[in-house]
């Protein structure tokens, strides 16, 4: 270990000498930082450690010494005393711009957004030209979904770093973020000008476009990609996928059939069937996610895929069939044992769609889509409610953020004030669903929701504008329709609730081909398939 004296025996020798040559500068007044901030990101962590703390022993007051010390502590995960040595530095050092950088980069670790924002930005005051501090703070923001002040930050760490990739890389991400899809596409070419001339850095900023929305782009990117490597069976599949999600549904079958043919493959096949379903040829996309099964027996998600392929066709029995042999030989799947609770909804076995619902809320408490089944089904069903309504309450108070719980949560409230005519009641639910779109503007379900908790106790102006924001964020709502146009008469607007009563009718045509239990299996489907 290395401490304040030279680890050789005396006498005074050449080798004492050259020990206090090299070491020497790490101890006492003379601490070499750049030796300590190499040891760092080494992640030769102990050894920093030392040094750093017989340095303070002797030099108390050396500010940057204390905020490389935290540097260290936060990387041995020891939050508490890492902050505590950054706060040290800038109680004797106020406006040393890289503690406050790293203050800010410990309180986005920790989490606390708004903190780190704050000292960031401090930062950036303090040293304008600071490169890391513009990247760090445009980072934290686009954490916190401040998009357009990310992409300045970025853009600013950019100008001062232009030939720098981990900066031009987070700026990609927020212009991606922010749906500057033109401007991202410039990032890339940036990036890639500064990479190596091979096909890697093609594929991985291609695969980050067609993460982030931009799927013309991303073909772009994978076909320079494909250019220098045309046969990689990783760059075909992700072209074809981008294909795919982007609508042009021709370009890729024709790529996976190619590819069926010279080698098939389990993913080869789940997608084309994605493909084909997209195309309306339901025979074919069912018979590809069979072969997928058959090719790759141990993927959890192709069973999902098909079981989910005939929920969408209410394909019930044959559904019911493939999720029960699927949970048998995966029967710590969650989304599967989910499949199978729909499976048994929509061919209207509602006993065994609760129990399955409840048996997976019990295996995954904390998770949302379980429980968001149950209380669907029960909802529906009549079933168990004061038991769902046990669980979801304790699921909202451990996860406060969530609209669903508060909204499922209002419902009942809401439902309970009508059949009793209790003020209390109707105002608890107003609360909740207040709180609900509070968290979730565009739940059109909690604004309807809200919009019935008004009516009944007369609001009828606040009645009117809840339908109306329900209305606009779902056209295919006919029973808003029809309350609002109740709520129009209470107002005296006869020409509007003749206007929505029509609207309610139009939309009742439309959905009478299918039944309510249809229409809730539609809800679980939405959910389960944006899950996965």
């Amino acid at each position: 270990m290395m401490g304040n004296s030279c680890p050789f025996p005396k006498p005074f020798t050449l080798a004492v000498a050259l020990c206090f040559i090299v070491f020497g500068s790490l101890l006492g007044a003379n601490l070499d930082y750049s030796s300590i901030e190499k040891a760092i990101a080494e992640h030769n962590l102990v050894l920093a450690k030392q040094e750093l703390e017989s340095h303070l022993q002797a030099e108390p007051r050396d500010a940057r010494a204390h905020m490389l010390l935290g540097i260290v502590l936060d990387e041995q995960n020891q939050p508490e005393q890492a902050e505590k040595e950054i706060k040290e530095a800038l109680r004797i050092q106020p406006n040393l711009a890289a503690a406050h950088v790293n203050l800010g980069k410990h309180y986005a670790r920790q989490g606390d957004l708004a903190a780190a924002v704050r000292e960031l930005d401090t930062a950036v005051h303090l040293d304008p030209d600071n490169a890391t501090a513009h990247e760090n703070l445009g980072a934290v923001l686009l954490a916190r979904g401040d998009r357009a002040q990310a992409v300045g930050q970025l853009q600013a760490a950019v100008a001062l770093a232009p030939r720098q990739p981990s900066v031009l890389m987070t700026l990609l991400k927020a212009q991606l973020a922010s749906r500057e899809f033109a401007q991202a596409r410039v990032t890339v070419s940036r990036i890639a000008d500064l990479a190596p001339p091979t096909v890697d850095p093609y594929a991985g900023l291609g695969a980050i476009q067609a993460e982030g929305g931009d799927y013309p782009g991303a073909i772009q990117t994978f076909e320079k990609a494909l250019a220098r490597e045309p046969k990689s069976p990783d760059l075909l599949y992700n072209l074809a996928l981008t294909q795919q999600k982007s609508g042009n549904l021709e370009s890729a079958r024709e790529i996976l059939e190619t590819m069926q043919r010279e080698n098939d493959r389990g993913e080869i096949e789940n997608l084309l069937g994605q493909v084909y379903e997209d195309e309306r040829q339901y025979v074919k996309a069912a018979q590809a996610l069979q072969r997928a099964i058959k090719l790759e027996p141990a993927n959890e998600s192709y069973r999902f895929d098909f079981a989910l392929e005939l929920l969408k066709h209410r394909s019930y029995d044959v559904a019911i069939a493939v999720s029960e042999q699927a949970i048998n030989d995966f029967p710590s799947s969650m989304k599967l044992r989910l499949i199978q609770g729909v499976s048994y909804f929509g061919r209207g076995l509602y006993d065994d769609s609760v129990g399955t619902f409840f048996e997976a809320a019990r295996r995954f408490p904390d998770e949302e889509l379980p429980l968001f089944c149950l209380a669907q089904a029960a909802r529906v069903t009549g079933d168990k409610t004061e038991e769902v309504q046990s669980l979801v309450s304790a699921y909202s108070e451990r996860h406060p953020a969530q609209p669903w719980p508060l909204y499922f949560l209002g419902q009942l409230a809401s439902q309970m004030g009508e059949a009793t005519g209790h003020r209390a009641d109707l105002e608890r639910a107003g609360v909740l669903l207040r709180k609900s779109v509070a968290l979730d503007s565009n739940y059109a379900e909690a604004h309807f929701e809200l919009g019935n908790v008004y009516s009944r106790l007369s609001q009828w102006r606040d009645a009117a504008e809840e339908y109306r924001k329900a209305i606009k964020l779902k056209q295919s709502m006919p029973e808003a329709h029809y309350r609002l146009a109740t709520v129009y008469r209470h107002l005296g607007n006869s020409a509007s609730a003749r206007s929505e009563l029509q609207a309610h009718q139009r939309l009742t045509q439309t959905e009478s081909a299918r039944s309510q239990r249809d229409q809730d299996v539609q809800i679980f489907l939405f959910k389960l398939a944006r899950q996965d």
